[in-house]
């Protein structure tokens, strides 16, 4: 996915080239703590980041958005 990210914006960032290139790893939800996310996963996946996100639909309406990478 990195690699996709990199070849979209190729030549577009100037100021912060290396925002690319930065490792995002880890848990910022606390998923051991919550097992109402938790059940959404497998019982022995690890999670290597997991974080909340407000979204924008088209009409500006915020959206709270669970993400999460495995």
């Amino acid at each position: 996915m990195r690699e996709e990210a990199s070849d979209i914006l190729y030549n577009s960032k100037e100021r912060r080239k290396n925002s690319i290139n930065r490792n995002f790893v880890g848990d910022y939800l606390g998923l051991e703590q919550r097992p109402e996310l938790r059940q959404f996963l497998a019982k022995r996946e690890r999670v290597d980041f997991a974080d909340s996100v407000t979204k924008f639909d088209r009409r500006f309406k915020v959206r709270h958005v669970y993400i999460h990478a495995i």
